[in-house]
């Protein structure tokens, strides 16, 4: 089965002290000001409805991690778009 992200949203809240070193945001933050990049704004939060659809398109399963790097509960996240996340893998199942 192949395996891949989907990553419909970013951002995170820092809290541990773990946190000082979070790969993703220094991934993210690297591709800060990138035209085009998907981490063109960095670590802010940014939803990306869009994204949703792509599972819905493949033809054969994979094993999805979704937001890998990003937080889907972070306050700043509309239940509204959580529950199209839900809707979506559960659509894709």
């Amino acid at each position: 089965m192949d395996r891949c992200n989907l990553e419909p949203g970013a951002r995170v809240r820092k809290i541990s002290p773990g946190c000082k070193h979070c790969y993703a945001e220094t991934f993210a933050e690297r591709f800060r000001g990138v035209p085009g990049h998907p981490y063109e704004q960095g670590f802010d939060l940014r939803l990306v409805p869009e994204k949703l659809a792509e599972p819905l398109k493949w033809r054969a399963a994979r094993l999805i991690f979704v937001n890998s790097m990003s937080d889907l509960f972070h306050p700043d996240v509309p239940d509204t778009f959580i529950v199209a996340v839900a809707k979506t893998m559960r659509l894709s199942d």
